[in-house]
């Protein structure tokens, strides 16, 4: 690919990118919002992270075959600038004409501001991510390595306990045959000469010889003990920080991919989220269902058996009750949690109809039971948030109905 190259987004590109439901999503969106028909290839690539860049000629080949952005040569830029001093030598390249690409500009220039600062935001967070991504992986190798040189110095230092303790049983069978051979050998000479008195002071000399041997290899193999102790710890210690290492690099990916999720923004601005954390919520999407619902469907039935619960994400939806509405949900409100709560009696108490179309997360507590615990603390905290938010409404209701009987 020429790096000299320009793009520029076609009306059906902006037209996509307006469309919060579109097909662009991803690097593919980041990428095409860069495109602004004055920016060549070479520093549009200098402004993406270096997995964008390395694919950066598929992207743009994809996007040119969805006719979403079209080339214009740096020559055909010039040449329409000042016409009077093109050479006689130089063609005009007839992909787009000057007209055509100053159209295209004006469109879009009328883009959501917003939208680009987005993208130069998530650009820069990603680009942050990766470089945390590639030191976090390079401590893992040192730690890693260190990790390995002490298991082969504990598995070397283990050698030597096994071979020494050996070596002291060996010492210690016969040390045992000797003093028993010994002792035998001072009963058969008591009451003997002065020279049987010698030699058993001598055997009493060689016996308290070897139980001071006995016990300086007793203080050998505890002094190795303490060295092989010392070792396990450390190697426990490296282990530790493996994981911790392991969990932070967990962390930026999960950070990554929810980022990544096309409905991350829908409900990252939620109340019921509040709480969560990037991974949190990550973990949470996975197994949450997402669904679109249109106006006048019904997602929950009176009397109905079931405990899955909602998370109203955009729309309004009314709760029935018989023929009669007594409350409106709207965005960030939970629906269906009493039966999940309640498992003796899992029927449903009301209805909930769609009034506009809608989107909602719909979660099993079946399905949570896999997730971590730190996941479902924070669904239940936000469930009972939520909950004595409507107990202290229905209270002020009560009140206020008491208050007005009171005064007829």
């Amino acid at each position: 690919m020429n790096e000299a190259t320009i793009y520029v987004r076609t009306n059906l590109a902006n037209t996509e990118l307006q469309n919060p439901k579109g097909s662009i999503a991803g690097d593919e969106k980041r990428l095409l919002l860069l495109v602004d028909g004055k920016t060549n290839v070479e520093a549009i690539g200098k402004k993406v992270p270096p997995s964008v860049r390395a694919q950066l000629e598929e992207v743009f080949k994809r996007l040119t075959q969805a006719k979403f952005i079209v080339e214009v040569s740096a020559t055909s830029a010039a040449v329409s600038k000042a016409p009077d001093a093109t050479p006689a030598n130089v063609k005009t390249p007839a992909r787009i004409s000057h007209v055509e690409v100053q159209n295209i500009l004006n469109t879009s220039q009328k883009l959501n501001k917003n939208m680009m600062l987005l993208a130069e935001v998530e650009i820069e967070r990603r680009m942050e991510l990766e470089q945390d991504l590639a030191e976090v992986n390079s401590k893992c190798e040192t730690l890693q390595s260190r990790l390995n040189e002490a298991e082969a110095q504990k598995n070397a230092i283990s050698d030597q306990y096994e071979t020494l303790k050996q070596q002291v049983l060996v010492y210690k069978q016969g040390m045992q045959s000797k003093v028993l051979a010994l002792q035998a050998h001072i009963q058969q000479n008591q009451g003997v000469s002065q020279d049987s008195q010698a030699q058993r002071s001598k055997a009493e000399a060689d016996l308290n010889k070897m139980r001071d041997d006995f016990e300086r290899l007793q203080a050998d193999m505890a002094a190795k003990e303490l060295s092989v102790d010392k070792v396990l710890k450390l190697r426990m210690q490296e282990e530790k920080r493996v994981e911790e290492l392991k969990r932070t690099q967990s962390k930026i990916e999960a950070d990554e991919m929810v980022r990544e999720h096309p409905h991350y923004h829908e409900v990252r601005r939620l109340d019921f989220f509040k709480d969560f954390r990037n991974s949190d919520l990550a973990q949470l999407m996975v197994w949450a269902d997402w669904r679109e619902i249109k106006a006048g469907e019904t997602v929950v039935v009176e009397g109905e058996q079931d405990v899955t619960f909602f998370v109203l994400v955009s729309g309004k939806m009314a709760v029935v009750k018989g023929k009669r509405t007594i409350h409106v949900l709207m965005p960030g409100d939970p629906f269906g949690e009493i039966a999940s709560l309640d498992l003796d009696n899992s029927l449903r108490s009301a209805s909930v109809i769609a009034r506009t179309d809608c989107a909602l997360l719909a979660i099993n507590p079946a399905h949570l039971d896999g997730a971590e615990v730190i996941i479902r603390m924070r669904v239940s905290e936000a469930l009972v948030r939520i909950q004595a938010k409507r107990l202290r409404r229905a209270i002020d209701m009560v009140e206020s109905l008491l208050a007005d009987d009171a005064d007829k």
